[in-house]
């Protein structure tokens, strides 16, 4: 299967702003509600959040590339299962790492936001990956 690292820092980009800013924002506000406090809204602190989500949706696409080239090369009869769940894994443990403090609204709202952008973008990613042309093989000349 040919991997397009364009394709998935695209997707990873595009789904990142739309699920991942979209979703936190909502995460956010609903944070806010449970733990009774002021919301506050600004545009600019909304623009932020949404490229904040491009930006970890871009790192999301790369890391996807990155595992699958590492796999290729050193363990390449790792099945799609076990390599899907590395990734998922890795991403799951990053979000977590940058979701400080940990309280009990905030790990109840943002996982499933990020486990929605790991499936709306494994699914979109396999997509293009199924649709990519298959690299050239060079050919064996032919002893005469």
């Amino acid at each position: 299967m040919g991997r397009n690292a364009p394709a998935s820092l695209t997707i990873g980009t595009g789904l990142g702003a739309l699920v991942l800013g979209s979703g936190g924002r909502l995460a956010m506000r609903g944070v806010t509600l449970w733990e009774h406090r002021p919301h506050l809204f600004s545009v600019s602190g909304t623009v932020a959040v949404f490229l904040w989500g491009a930006g970890f949706g871009l790192a999301a696409g790369a890391l996807r590339v990155g595992l699958e080239m590492a796999f290729d090369r050193w363990t390449p009869s790792l099945s799609r299962t076990a390599r899907l769940t590395i990734f998922v894994v890795v991403t799951l443990g990053g979000a977590l790492a940058v979701l400080t403090p940990w309280t009990l609204p905030r790990l109840s709202l943002f996982p499933p936001v990020v486990l929605i952008f790991i499936a709306a973008f494994e699914t979109l990613w396999q997509r293009s990956a199924s649709h990519a042309p298959e690299p050239i093989q060079p050919v064996a000349a032919k002893d005469d």
